[in-house]
C-alpha cells in the first residue's frame, strides 16, 4: 500500500513501538488539536449539509479511515502549547503542588461544583470539595510522584501520547495523553515517549530520498527524534 495511502490504524499496528519517539519535552512548542485532523474536517464539511444526527454516526467510520499521511488542507494551524489550558493547570499545579487549594486546577473544579453540583475529570466524578482534594492530591499528586521518580512507566500508563509532524518536521502534540505530558513537561522531563499517528504531507514529500515503505519512514521519524531530543 502507498505510504500516502495508510490509514493512522494501520501505521499504528505496523510500526509498534517503532513509531514512538523519545523527547525532550521541553522542545515540543505547540499543540496540533485532534489526532483525526481529516475525521474532524470531513464531519465538520458534512454537518453544513447534513443534520449533526445524520452525520454524528459516521465519526467511529470515519476515524478507522483516518490517513496517516495528513493533507496540507486538512492540517490546522497550531497554537503555542502554553496556550493549552491542561499545560497552564499541570505547570500551576506543580508549582503549588504542597498547597492544591492555591492552585488554578482547584479553583476550576470548585467553579464547576458550585455552578453545576458536579465536577468532573474524564470519568472521575467529584461532589464536594474533599473529593476535588483527593483527586489533586491522590490522582495528580500521584501522576506527578510517578514521572518525578520513575518518568514514563507502562506500568502506571498503559499507552503513550500521541503527535503529529508538521511540514517543517516539528513535533506537535496531539490529543490523547494530554494531562501527563503536560505535567512531565512542567516538571522538565528531558525524554518522554510520544507516538506518532501523522505527518503533514509536504514533510514527507521533502525527505530526500523520499521514503516509499515504512522502514525508510521509521528512519525519517528517528531524524525528527534526534532533532527533539
Amino acid at each position: 500500500m502507498s505510504l500516502r495511502r495508510l490509514p493512522q490504524k494501520t501505521f499504528s499496528a505496523e510500526a509498534g513501538d517503532a513509531a514512538v519517539l523519545h523527547v525532550d519535552t521541553a522542545k515540543v512548542c505547540w499543540h496540533a488539536g485532534s489526532r483525526y485532523v481529516v475525521s474532524k474536517g470531513r464531519l465538520k464539511r458534512l454537518e453544513r449539509v447534513f443534520p449533526s444526527r445524520l452525520v454524528q454516526p459516521l465519526r467511529p467510520w470515519l476515524k478507522a479511515r483516518e490517513p496517516f499521511v495528513i493533507p496540507a488542507r486538512d492540517f490546522r494551524k497550531p497554537r503555542p502549547i502554553e496556550d493549552e489550558q491542561r499545560v497552564r493547570l499541570a505547570a500551576d499545579f506543580v508549582a503549588k503542588r504542597g498547597a492544591p487549594r492555591e492552585t488554578l486546577w482547584f479553583a476550576m473544579l470548585s467553579d464547576a461544583l458550585a455552578h453545576e453540583g458536579l465536577a468532573r475529570h474524564k470519568g472521575i466524578e467529584m461532589r464536594s470539595e474533599a473529593e476535588i482534594l483527593e483527586f489533586l492530591e491522590g490522582y495528580v499528586g500521584g501522576i506527578v510522584h510517578s514521572l518525578e521518580t520513575e518518568g514514563f512507566s507502562r506500568d502506571v500508563a498503559t499507552y503513550e501520547s500521541s503527535a503529529l509532524v508538521d511540514a517543517e518536521g516539528r513535533v506537535l502534540k496531539s490529543s490523547s495523553g494530554n494531562h501527563r505530558f503536560a505535567i512531565a513537561r512542567a516538571l522538565g522531563l528531558t525524554r518522554f515517549p510520544l507516538r506518532i499517528v501523522g505527518v503533514h504531507e509536504h514533510w514527507l514529500a521533502g525527505l530526500e530520498p523520499a521514503p516509499r515503505d515504512l522502514p525508510r519512514l521509521i528512519a525519517a521519524l528517528r531524524e525528527v527524534e534526534r532533532a527533539h531530543a
